[in-house]
């Protein structure tokens, strides 16, 4: 199975302190990607499956635009075969429905 991580950081820009301590102002950056410090407990998600926006709270990766163009993005994979995309309302631009 292929799984992906999504992750957002205050921080305008990449830094320690974006990527240590602020987050998302909700989840810790490490976190959000799958990261701890003992190797066992580590998601090691790909980094092509991983993606984080700066400048960004955690509410905020609920309706951006740029977020719902990287799950797009992802769900043209051929693991998603199968999947399609309907313009949506106020909640966001796409809606992902997997057909029967």
């Amino acid at each position: 199975m292929k799984c992906y991580a999504l992750a957002a950081t205050l921080r305008a820009r990449r830094d320690l302190l974006s990527e240590r301590l602020v987050g998302d102002g909700l989840v810790p950056l490490d976190s959000a990607l799958g990261r701890h410090t003992e190797a066992a407990h580590t998601l090691h998600f790909p980094k092509d499956r991983q993606w984080i926006d700066y400048g960004m709270g955690h509410l905020e990766l609920l309706n951006r635009p740029e977020v719902y163009s990287h799950l797009h993005a992802w769900m043209r994979d051929e693991a998603w075969i199968g999947c399609s995309t309907k313009k949506k309302g106020p909640e966001g631009p796409f809606m992902f429905q997997l057909k029967p």
